[in-house]
């Protein structure tokens, strides 16, 4: 740590090196400043998680059922990336402050500072839980209190954190941290526009058009009261994409609605600074004076400016003289320096830095029309129309003027936009509701998110039905769509309006923001919000509804909105039971879910006895138990609740689905094809059955049919992770793994928090030869959940790398904690073999015993047979073992053959060993694999291992 002398600027309070002539962040002059003593202590890097790496953007998911036989292969099961940075120690303005990552922080990890200043710091952080790179920005309580106490800047935060538009960064949480607040904000990966702007200015319409993105923004947040008061180019990003991003709502502010004050008799105080920067402020906040959407109007018009000339408008030796300037409205033309500037241009910018705020734009929205109208005539090509001449123009209209009943009025003094906006929602006749967005990215608000939107359609349908002229197309039905932007559903369904919805959570509040949209376009015609506390949820249902209904304008009886809630006044009850249950099932991957899925659809079933879809969501949920416990009375208890909702709904698309399920798992996959084509022909959008189907296909011996369907579900559901997962699982069976691998990265990607989808990953990149990968992946599994399978996995890797006895450890892990799989013993077995330990036959005979009572449930389970034969040969009891493998022939897997190989070479079958590894080889088991495994000794020393190996 080294001690400098630093330069507080007085007026942002940002520190400065001791060389520096005036403030880096606002241009303040700092000559003639104290200095001030600061000890600034970079970032620390301690000794974290060597699990905690950075993940790529494109990750998958697994399935939970996926184990690996041992192997073998080549590299260091410890080299990790380095680990991430997870203290920070600042001690700003010769006071001492550390921030430790610890308690509501300890799931972040610092990856570098971003900037510093008065106000406190910003990092580029990682979420560990959620896995998304954020901004993080902790608020200095001492600075805070010269300026605003803390709650007043956590309630600005709060403000800001209500806006959500595509560009204007999100806010994703607020709260306290020990001594500190702090900010969790969106990662922008990008520029800012500072770095940008060339010395001569853009090209016209690439400014016009990165204008028009800052004025969407811009209208997003005036909409609803509040201001930016500092735009500028340090706060404007451009994404890799071409996205603009408004940066740090921090110091924005309600639009006040009182009147003005008088403005001081001299030039502002500077002892009292305005938030801003100085360069950039409209004149009444150069003055101190209160603020509206039109100071953002003359800002936005400042930096408008330097885009296209490369230079700031106002200048002056001090702080002083810029404000005298803006003031003044002294600066030079902007066609002193574009003399052949369009002229609708010129008059845009003047009308957009007019010192008098009456003179402006009178709001964003307006100044958005005319923006996005400037841009398109930039852009697009002229057709025959707008080529012709005004009074050419007049002359073709006024005929059809006179013949259509329009009136001169109308004609020469257009709508206003509140006015279109009202004329457009009279005129709608197809409303479309986009899926609601998880802003938090916490799993249980999607399940309540999912939730709302879906009976907010099926209400707003019912009330459309009585308005008699509108089609509502909803949530559930937009989902099914691969891009779901405003544009394409238009184009699909051929809607004029889209409500969107978003959830967040802060504190103990949740925000549900709701968003009218033009469909074609895109823009925000009106917004509107609905704040629910935690546990009332559901009884929000009727909020987010009647704000529905007002952002539609849709005059409803009192008997119909007395209707609605009578059906489902709060939400709550069975129904509100139901709905968990559903949430918690769906992540069945999470740590004790499968348990609260069982109770919460129990918990509805009492509370309404005849309630059919819990009894379907309780035969799913038992589904899962067997899955994961290979307990069969689950199965048995499955059955009793499918005959249960039989008798309340009858033979139904559910009933044959589920029907079909207990079919699969008992080995009989010609019957559960066939329920499953029932299922379907009664539901053809029931995503289960057609999985189903797909895997009874290829049990079938009918993989061409399975993967057919596979393609078509990833068109019907591209971002459901079971889906994914299966066929990324149904790739890595059939030797696919370059697109089994595509699935499981893209799982990561889209369930970020799913260790399924790491673990599979590993798999493929372990089958693939990739240990590197394989064992980081691993790790990152174990880290999310140490599940058995991922404690099984790595002791697979290492067993590869002939690290036999960290190779047990993870196995003994991997048992521990799930005993009733076979698989896990019989690695375990393996590992306990080569490590020379005596506890090898205890750990086959265990193995032996659990593919038995596999085979018990399904006699046709072919995995579990070839893995039993080999358990059999290792001990001993090779009559019994030769009965078993002699069942795999040409249609099983390549995984099979290649257990039975190294059966048949326990045996001593090297004849057969060979043909089976040939097989193996066939189906895109990897060669090296075959080549490393110390599971085939006796063949390595005979001719037959030749002709494998050219093979």
């Amino acid at each position: 740590m080294t001690d400098n002398k630093w330069t507080v600027c007085p007026q942002c309070l940002h520190q400065n090196p001791p060389q520096n002539a005036q403030c880096a962040l606002c241009d303040y002059p700092l000559n003639g400043c104290g200095s001030t003593d600061v000890n600034w202590a970079a970032i620390t890097t301690v000794q974290g998680n060597p699990n905690q790496i950075q993940h790529p953007s494109d990750a998958a998911d697994t399935d939970p059922d996926r184990t690996m036989a041992p192997k073998s292969t080549a590299s260091d099961p410890d080299q990790t990336l380095a680990p991430g940075k997870s203290t920070i120690n600042q001690q700003p303005l010769g006071e001492q402050h550390t921030f430790h990552l610890a308690g509501d922080l300890a799931h972040f990890e610092v990856l570098e500072i971003l900037g510093q200043g008065g106000m406190g710091a910003v990092y580029h952080a990682r979420d560990k839980t959620l896995h998304r790179d954020v901004a993080l920005k902790m608020l200095r309580p001492f600075a805070a209190s010269q300026l605003l106490n803390d709650d007043a800047l956590l309630e600005e935060a709060r403000m800001a954190s209500k806006l959500n538009h595509p560009n204007i960064v999100t806010i994703y949480d607020i709260a306290r941290a020990e001594n500190s607040n702090y900010i969790v904000m969106e990662w922008v990966d990008g520029q800012a526009l500072s770095e940008l702007i060339p010395d001569n200015g853009f090209e016209l319409s690439e400014a016009i058009g990165m204008v028009c993105q800052i004025a969407d923004g811009l209208v997003a947040a005036h909409q609803k009261y509040i201001i930016h008061r500092d735009i500028k180019p340090q706060n404007i990003m451009l994404t890799h994409d071409g996205t603009i991003k408004i940066l740090d709502f921090g110091i924005a502010g309600l639009i006040s609605q009182l009147p003005d004050r008088s403005p001081t008799p001299h030039h502002p105080d500077t002892t009292t600074p305005a938030a801003g920067t100085p360069a950039y402020m409209s004149p009444e906040q150069a003055q101190n004076l209160n603020l509206d959407q039109r100071s953002d109007v003359f800002s936005l018009g400042t930096l408008l400016y330097q885009m296209l000339t490369g230079k700031q408008p106002f200048k002056g030796a001090d702080v002083k003289e810029v404000r005298e300037a803006i003031c003044s409205g002294d600066h030079q033309p902007v066609t002193t320096h574009i003399p052949d500037l369009p002229v609708d241009v010129v008059h845009l910018l003047q009308r957009m830095m007019a010192t008098k705020k009456d003179q402006r734009w009178q709001n964003s929205a307006d100044l958005a029309v005319e923006l996005h109208r400037l841009h398109d005539e930039l852009t697009l090509q002229k057709n025959w129309w707008q080529r012709r001449h005004w009074f050419s123009q007049v002359a073709i209209l006024i005929p059809f003027v006179l013949a259509m009943g329009w009136t001169v009025k109308e004609w020469v003094f257009p709508a206003t936009t509140q006015q279109l906006i009202q004329r457009q929602l009279q005129e709608a006749s197809k409303v479309a509701i986009l899926p609601f967005i998880n802003i938090s990215g916490d799993p249980l608000i999607q399940l309540f998110g999912d939730g709302l939107a879906v009976n907010l359609g099926t209400d707003l349908a019912t009330v459309a039905s009585e308005l008699g002229n509108t089609w509502v197309v909803p949530a559930t039905e937009i989902s099914r769509m691969k891009e779901t932007t405003p544009k394409a559903v238009a184009d699909k369904y051929g809607v004029e309006l889209i409500l969107t919805g978003s959830m967040q959570h802060l504190g103990s509040t949740r925000l549900i923001v709701l968003n009218l949209l033009d469909a074609q376009s895109g823009q925000q015609l009106k917004t509107s919000e609905v704040e629910v506390s935690a546990n009332e949820l559901f009884t929000g249902h009727a909020k987010v509804r009647e704000q529905a209904l007002a952002l539609l304008d849709w005059q409803v009886a009192d008997h119909l909105i007395d209707s609605l809630n009578a059906d489902k006044p709060q939400l709550d009850g069975a129904y509100k039971a139901y709905v968990e249950g559903r949430g918690y099932l769906y992540r069945y991957d999470q740590t004790d879910n499968q348990v609260k899925a069982l109770e919460a659809f129990q918990q509805a079933i009492e509370l309404e006895p005849d309630y059919a879809r819990a009894y379907e969501g309780l035969a799913e949920a038992q589904l899962v138990q067997y899955t994961v416990s290979r307990d069969e009375q689950w199965l048995t208890a499955m059955q009793n609740t499918i005959g249960k909702l039989e008798a309340i709904s009858g033979p139904d698309a559910s009933t044959h689905y589920l029907s079909a399920e207990a079919a699969m798992k008992h080995g009989r996959y010609q019957q559960a094809a066939d329920l499953y084509q029932l299922a379907i022909e009664q539901n053809d959008r029931l995503i289960r059955a057609h999985m189903g189907l797909a895997s009874a296909l290829d049990k079938l011996g009918r993989p061409v049919d399975a993967e057919r369907i596979y393609e078509q579900l990833r068109r019907m559901a591209p971002n459901n992770w079971r889906v994914i997962s299966k066929t990324g699982i149904f790739h890595s069976q059939n030797g696919e793994y370059e697109k089994a691998l595509s699935a499981f990265l893209k799982l990561t990607e889209i369930s970020p928090n799913n260790h399924y989808g790491y673990r599979n990953a590993a798999g493929v990149y372990y089958v693939m030869g990739d240990i590197e990968n394989a064992i980081r992946y691993t790790r990152l599994a174990i880290d999310q959940r140490p599940s058995d399978v991922a404690y099984s996995n790595l002791g697979t890797m290492l067993f590869y790398i002939k690290n036999y006895n960290e190779a047990v450890e993870a196995y003994q892990k991997a048992v521990a904690l799930r005993d009733n799989q076979y698989l896990l013993w019989g690695n375990l077995a393996d590992a306990y073999k080569l490590s020379g330990n005596e506890d090898k036959n205890p750990a086959y005979q265990r193995a032996a015993e659990l593919a038995q009572s596999e085979l018990k449930t399904n006699p046709k389970d072919s995995m579990a047979r070839v893995h039993l034969a080999y358990y059999l040969a290792n001990l001993s009891r090779l009559d019994e073992a030769m009965a078993y493998v002699n069942d795999i022939s040409e249609g099983h897997t390549g995984l099979e053959h290649f257990v039975a190989a190294t059966t048949h070479d326990l045996i001593g079958n090297l004849r057969l060993t060979q043909h089976h590894l040939i097989k193996a080889i066939e189906k895109k088991y990897p060669l090296e694999e075959i080549t490393q495994s110390p599971l085939l000794s006796q063949i390595r020393q005979s001719a037959e291992w030749d002709q494998v190996v050219s093979k």
